[in-house]
């Protein structure tokens, strides 16, 4: 087997049909399968995997454990279920939009051998509004030629979770079980193993609703207060090479968090433009090169 894609879910009934669909029916030239893991749904997810494990015994293997897991466990689970030589990842509420996407990844690792991960610009949709989001190829991802160094992705973190391939020989820390963004620290053990090359298509949708993980501001701290301990965990597992540059972040969270739960409303509006001045930066080349390749009508850029 080539390539094993691996996807999580827990509570999806309304979407996994979609994102199974992005998955097989993706062109390549090299075999592939598909590993869904599902932590325990309440709803009909379960029902819909199986629907489509029975339709495609030899493309989709289904993880059913008995109990929930929690988001992290079940990851790791079904990272470790995949047998393929590299590993794409979609969540069960994301989707693909290109056919062509698996092979385009997969042409690119093959013949560049020594980066660790390969990944890709993707659209985001707002379930409530219906809108689309072109996602920025960030500034310092283009001015380093779309090569991304862990000090770039410590800095301006912004890949998402459906863009990922890497090859199937990593070696997880004993912490990595224990973060919540499991992608960040998935890039940010990639990285140090290689440089992280980023595609110009966007080929993939990354769905906002109600109960994503970072739908509610309520959530942003203790996000940023787990990703302060995962650059300490990181820190110790790269052996201080990047220090000043985690320093500099952790620092930056730290300060974003004070602000955030703060009182004052002007100073968390302040923060908030600041943030997204910093971090959502993007030229009209990139917007025009990004739009011509959606298709979609409903569809806004934040600046």
């Amino acid at each position: 087997m080539k390539v094993s894609v691996c996807m999580i879910t827990y509570n999806h009934e309304q979407f996994i049909a979609e994102a199974i669909n992005g998955i097989i029916s993706q062109k390549t030239n090299f075999t592939f399968e598909l590993i869904i893991g599902d932590d325990c749904s309440t709803d009909k997810t379960r029902e819909i995997i199986k629907t489509y494990q029975d339709k495609f015994p030899n493309k989709i293997r289904a993880l059913l454990p008995g109990k929930n897991l929690g988001m992290m466990p079940n990851f790791v689970a079904t990272l470790s279920a995949c047998k393929g030589d590299y590993i794409a990842l979609c969540e069960g509420d994301d989707y693909w939009t290109d056919p062509d996407k698996l092979q385009k990844q997969f042409d690119f690792m093959r013949a560049n051998t020594t980066y660790s991960l390969c990944t890709h610009p993707v659209t985001t949709k707002f379930e409530e509004s219906g809108l689309f989001e072109i996602f920025p190829i960030l500034h310092p991802y283009r001015n380093n030629n779309y090569i991304i160094t862990p000090e770039i992705l410590i800095e301006h973190w912004g890949l998402h979770t459906c863009s990922f391939f890497f090859r199937n020989d990593i070696k997880f820390p004993d912490w990595f079980d224990k973060v919540k963004a499991g992608d960040l620290a998935l890039a940010l053990i990639l990285s140090s193993k290689g440089p992280i090359y980023l595609l110009t298509d966007s080929m993939a949708i990354y769905r906002r609703h109600p109960n994503s993980v970072t739908a509610k501001i309520s959530h942003m701290v203790p996000m940023y207060i787990s990703d302060i301990k995962l650059l300490q965990d990181f820190n110790a597992f790269s052996k201080y090479k990047y220090k000043n540059t985690i320093s500099k972040q952790i620092n930056f969270y730290k300060h974003a968090i004070k602000i955030i739960t703060s009182k004052t409303k002007i100073r968390a509006m302040f923060f908030a433009i600041k943030f997204l001045l910093l971090n959502r930066r993007f030229s009209l080349s990139d917007i025009k090169k990004i739009n011509g390749q959606i298709g979609q009508r409903k569809v806004f850029y934040s600046s």
